[in-house]
């Protein structure tokens, strides 16, 4: 039965309220139907729609089975506590990672000013070492490195050979590969040594400690551009110096007076000599024209 005939048997059933089917004039039966078998359309919308708020009820009711917790939230969680995740999952790294960009620039201006900065560290707010700072810090130096040494090659170029200069692409490379190998090395050697002397520091700490050393080397590599070779040297030296300065504040002054001898001239060795290859590469190397 179609649509139409459904609506003509509906209009024919409300116009004939004293007679149990709608009949014609010579007294036959118009259709032949039965109200149990075959409902009219009015009841057969009714059941559809119970059915229907039936099949979204039981729908409702097995998506709710899949889920733990609340009603509120539904969505599964993953509940691996930062302090108990292990070294390879992502989790144990993320509080190194969360820092607010105020801190941020707090701890790069006492980097930048070692002589004028107190404690790195402040114990009193809990200041935990991060990761974040020293690895863009060190990501930046890299680029700089590279694509200042070959700026400063360029507008140093004698006017008769400038068309025959070719910037060396490499050096971003090279940059990076020296960097990242010195930022592990040297906290690691750092570490042994103190560990050695049943030293407290932790790895994280030296990892952190020394990436935001690096940060006078930014401002070095700008200022080197100037086509001054004396000038470019004394911007190189003292940048090494303010490093130099950083980390001898932070890991060797809070030594004890009985190991400022020993670990503490070891320590100052591994500062001193490490600082100062970075500003022979830096100024020899990447700086040369």
């Amino acid at each position: 039965m179609n649509e139409a005939q459904q609506a003509d048997l509906l209009d024919l059933e409300l116009s004939h309220d004293d007679v149990d089917k709608p009949v014609s004039n010579d007294g036959m039966d118009l259709f032949s139907y039965d109200d149990v078998t075959e409902p009219m359309l009015g009841n057969n919308i009714d059941k559809d729609n119970n059915n229907n708020n039936k099949t979204n009820n039981a729908s409702s009711t097995n998506i709710d089975i899949g889920y733990t917790g609340n009603s509120d939230n539904k969505t599964p969680q993953n509940n691996t506590d930062a302090s108990n995740a292990k070294c390879w999952n992502v989790q144990y790294y993320q509080p190194y990672f969360d820092l607010d960009t105020s801190d941020e620039l707090i701890r790069i201006r006492k980097a930048l000013l070692p002589f004028l900065a107190g404690e790195f560290y402040d114990k009193d707010l809990d200041e935990k070492p991060d990761l974040y700072g020293p690895f863009w810090i060190t990501t930046t130096l890299a680029f700089l490195m590279a694509a200042m040494g070959n700026f400063a090659a360029y507008i140093n170029t004698n006017e008769e050979t400038v068309g025959e200069w070719n910037g060396d692409i490499t050096r971003i490379s090279e940059a990076a590969t020296f960097l990242y190998t010195g930022s592990c090395i040297v906290p690691i050697l750092l570490y042994i040594v103190l560990k050695t002397y049943e030293e407290n520091k932790g790895l994280i700490e030296l990892l952190s400690l020394y990436g935001y050393s690096l940060t006078p080397f930014i401002i070095s590599c700008i200022l080197c551009i100037a086509p001054w070779n004396v000038f470019d040297w004394a911007v190189v030296l003292t940048a090494m110096a303010s490093s130099i300065l950083f980390l001898i504040k932070n890991i060797y002054k809070p030594l004890a007076d009985e190991k400022k001898s020993k670990p503490g001239f070891y320590i100052l060795v591994i500062i001193v000599g490490c600082q100062f290859i970075l500003a022979l590469a830096l100024k020899l190397y990447f700086f040369r024209y």
